[in-house]
């Protein structure tokens, strides 16, 4: 069964780190201190602040399944399921190295990537084997944690998680 554009993760992906890039790189050193893993070099050490993105493995409850979905719009065979995304963001702070004191930093930080995944914001996704044609938009669905995490004996490095889940429909045809 070939895959759709809209099941294909590169898509989901590449459109959220446009997403991202769009959203808060003034935000972080012009977008060169946002960390996207995926083999990407970062070094953290050059920066006083810096953002790290994770998409983590999407969830596809089989319960969402839904046998011919689009049929009544196309002649196609399509088949799909709603599935999830959960997406990780952690803030760091080295406050050591900030150019002036500010001990809110971090919370001024954190509200700032909060604006742009708050429940209901919609997220475009692009395909990127066909020119960028739009494909729909992911939905932040819930913000499942948002908290400050405390580093045992690490008094130099501040940081603050938040994990959203993104929703999504990917689709497939049988032929």
């Amino acid at each position: 069964m070939p895959l759709n554009a809209d099941a294909k993760i590169a898509n989901v992906e590449g459109s959220l780190r446009d997403y991202v890039n769009t959203k808060l790189a003034a935000t972080f050193s012009s977008g060169a201190a946002i960390d996207y893993g995926g083999g990407e070099p970062f070094d953290d050490t050059a920066y006083s602040e810096w953002l790290q993105v994770r998409l983590l493995d999407p969830a596809r409850p089989a319960s969402m399944m839904g046998p011919r979905l689009g049929a009544l719009v196309t002649t196609e065979p399509y088949f799909g399921r709603e599935m999830f995304h959960m997406l990780n963001l952690n803030v760091f702070v080295r406050p050591a190295k900030l150019a002036t004191a500010n001990s809110l930093r971090l919370q001024t930080l954190r509200d700032t990537v909060m604006g742009f995944f708050m429940p209901l914001q919609q997220i475009a996704v692009l395909d990127y084997a066909s020119a960028s044609a739009s494909l729909g938009n992911l939905v932040v669905d819930t913000i499942v944690a948002d908290r400050s995490i405390r580093a045992v004996g690490e008094n130099e490095l501040l940081q603050w998680n938040v994990l959203v889940s993104l929703r999504w429909t990917e689709s497939w045809s049988r032929w």
